[in-house]
């Protein structure tokens, strides 16, 4: 095994990190994340075609066809069908880090993060050196609320690749839940001016200026992230929340009743379920409210 580009956190360390061995339960976040914390679920599917790439350099065509069914599931979002090929795979492959990355992110999009953590782990000590790998890690501590360790993983991964968009804006997610909200600015502002087409970082700018309290700005920014990409869900959901903020209740209404049509994860779409029965009722519409909420 090669040497790791750094050492893992060591509250995030297994006891014995050499066993990948599920767990009973589930570790879910202590709250529901804002969206532009949930931009990192879309790190998820970004990580579904690394390994699609990766896998052609894999060299039996059975266990590539066999691990190739599993991503597809993945890709179609029929995540227990990609989780039960994943297994099956590593019945006869239990040490191949690419299988285990399969089921990691199985686990992950139900939100099954102790899981997720440790099967990446274990893929991760199999092979450090692998594409993603410390973004994944870094992605699931972060839905764990294990903020400073997410960070440090971040920050090894961008010192690896300093241009990567997608793990600048998960570090700036983990320095804004830790109110350190002028190192998030100061780390999407350049990433935005580098990169003015990302709509992740866009969205990003949005929820640092809504927790500063920021209405107009953070509207301006929501904006621009739908504006480069109209199918955004979790821009389009932000939206909603200011907008609801703001007593434009039915814009509310109609961007989040549109985020929820475009969003794929089931974990997003119950945060997303769970902010329109509220803004519902708050409309006064008691019943749709009420429905939505149980």
């Amino acid at each position: 095994m090669s040497e790791p580009p750094f050492d893992l956190p060591a509250a995030l360390v297994a006891d014995e990190p050499q066993v990948f061995t599920p767990i009973d339960g589930h570790h879910a976040p202590a709250a529901l994340p804002l969206a532009g914390s949930g931009d990192l679920s879309s790190g998820s599917a970004r990580a579904v075609d690394r390994l699609g790439s990766a896998m052609v350099s894999m060299k039996s065509a059975v266990l590539r066809d066999k691990l190739g069914r599993a991503i597809a599931a993945l890709r179609a979002d029929n995540i227990d069908e990609a989780a039960k090929l994943a297994v099956e795979f590593l019945l006869e492959e239990p040490e191949n880090a690419m299988g285990l990355r399969v089921l990691a992110n199985a686990r992950e999009r139900i939100g099954d993060f102790s899981n997720a953590f440790l099967a990446y782990q274990f893929a991760y000590n199999l092979d450090p050196q692998a594409d993603g790998i410390v973004s994944d890690l870094g992605r699931v501590a972060y839905f764990m609320n294990h903020l400073t360790e997410a960070e440090g993983l971040f920050r090894a991964q961008l010192e690896m690749h300093p241009e990567d968009v997608e793990t600048l804006n998960n570090l700036s997610c983990a320095l804004r839940d830790q109110l350190r909200l002028d190192e998030a600015l100061e780390i999407l502002r350049v990433g935005a001016n580098a990169h003015p087409e990302s709509e992740l970082l866009w969205n990003n700018l949005g929820t640092v200026m809504s927790t500063l309290g920021d209405a107009e700005r953070a509207l301006v920014f929501y904006d621009e992230a739908v504006r480069l990409s109209p199918q955004y869900a979790k821009a389009i959901y932000n939206r909603a929340n200011l907008k609801a903020l703001n007593n434009d209740l039915e814009g509310a209404i109609e961007d989040a009743e549109t985020a929820l049509t475009l969003t794929n994860l089931p974990t997003d779409a119950a945060m997303m379920r769970l902010s329109l029965s509220l803004i519902l009722l708050a409309a006064g519409r008691i019943e749709e409210g009420w429905e939505g909420y149980e």
